[in-house]
């Protein structure tokens, strides 16, 4: 009895040892969020009245917005200044951008994103890197959808923003 126990608990263990196990959820809308390990200035960033949605998965966190073209210069703007992070990126997509729950449901219109993630967690907690308040291994861009209601003007975008335009087949 004692050997099948032993076998059992084994079995057990070794079964969940195999499985990664990652952590999520949404954060509410209406209700400030912060995070310490987010560059200053990330949460006056996503913290505003016209978030329509986020959420985090492990190390990664998003937020969607939707509004006006004033609302879109104010939220460029504000993440132009954010230091200690990689690059400042604006990556144009076609079409228009959709909102969604931890789980892909609950989608809705959206016109931007932004998304962040400590550089080390990206790629693969190579060192373990632990953020400090000078670290630049932070990546933190914005995503903006040039066929929602919102329209695109490149001469609005502060000179330290790199625009990235994808393409319909980029990445298949």
């Amino acid at each position: 009895m004692k050997n099948l126990s032993l076998a059992v608990l084994v079995v057990l263990l070794t079964g969940w040892a195999g499985r990664a196990q990652g952590m999520g959820a949404d954060y509410p809308n209406g209700k400030e969020v912060s995070n310490p390990s987010w560059p200053e200035g990330m949460s006056d960033l996503v913290n505003t009245s016209n978030r329509v949605g986020g959420l985090w998965v492990n190390a990664g966190d998003t937020f969607f917005f939707a509004g006006t073209k004033t609302n879109f210069d104010a939220f460029l703007e504000a993440y132009s200044k954010i230091q200690s992070i990689e690059k400042h990126r604006l990556i144009l997509h076609d079409g228009a951008g959709e909102a969604f729950d931890l789980g892909g449901g609950n989608r809705r219109p959206c016109d931007w994103k932004v998304e962040g993630a400590p550089r080390a967690w990206m790629d693969g907690h190579k060192d373990g890197i632990t953020r400090t308040a000078n670290d630049t291994n932070y990546v933190l861009e914005v995503h903006f959808w040039t066929g929602g209601k919102v329209a695109f003007e490149p001469a609005a975008i502060p000179k330290n923003v790199e625009v990235i335009k994808t393409t319909a087949n980029a990445g298949k």
